[in-house]
């Protein structure tokens, strides 16, 4: 959420709250110097309170602040996504693009977790919904545990041959074809999973 919320309101209108339910909102990092635009986001948080607090049905508002850096925040998002349980709800709509790109690629990677996605158009202001696409490769068994053995500390291929006790031709036609899913790359030290194969080792 940024500071209008109007779309905010748009998906709480359009959800009939139930007693108990949870509201969460993301925002961005405060801006450092900037008390004029931490206080318009304070106010924004403030009005959607006010909102639910109307409602009387006992709906708890949280927000979690994000930190503005991709990967951590992707990561983050996965994570916090992956752990959601009951009928989940998601608005893609509005607030800095910094959060939403890392949230709608969160979400893609957790699809199967939320009932339902919003986004309001910017062009007619209509509400509509739409199926998340499940957009995270997958991996047979060997390549998952060479994703795991090669995480912390990068890897050579001999080493996660000797770790894996496989062959190094298996390993390497593995390794290979991690690498066209983006899911592990070499540096210098040796094999890494990439973000995305962070992200696929979370999900094991």
């Amino acid at each position: 959420m940024g500071y209008d919320t109007s779309h905010v309101h748009s998906v709480l209108s359009k959800e009939s709250l139930e007693p108990g339910s949870s509201v969460i909102l993301l925002v961005p990092p405060g801006k450092t110097g900037s008390q004029s635009s931490d206080k318009r986001q304070e106010n924004a948080i403030h009005d959607i309170s006010n909102y639910l607090s109307s409602l009387d049905l006992n709906v708890e508002l949280e927000t979690m602040r994000l930190k503005g850096v991709f990967d951590q925040d992707l990561l983050a998002l996965n994570r916090f996504l992956s752990g959601l349980e009951g009928e989940v709800c998601l608005s893609l709509s509005g607030g800095s693009r910094d959060i939403l790109i890392p949230l709608t690629l969160a979400a893609s990677y957790n699809s199967q977790n939320i009932e339902k996605t919003y986004f309001r158009s910017d062009l007619n202001s209509g509400l509509n919904t739409f199926e998340l696409p499940d957009s995270l490769f997958g991996a047979d068994s060997v390549e998952k545990e060479l994703l795991e053995l090669a995480a912390g500390e990068p890897k050579t291929a001999d080493q996660l041959s000797q770790r894996k006790n496989t062959s190094k031709s298996t390993v390497y036609r593995k390794l290979r074809g991690l690498k066209e899913n983006g899911l592990i790359e070499k540096t210098e030290e040796g094999y890494q999973p990439t973000l995305l194969g962070q992200i696929l080792i979370e999900k094991l």
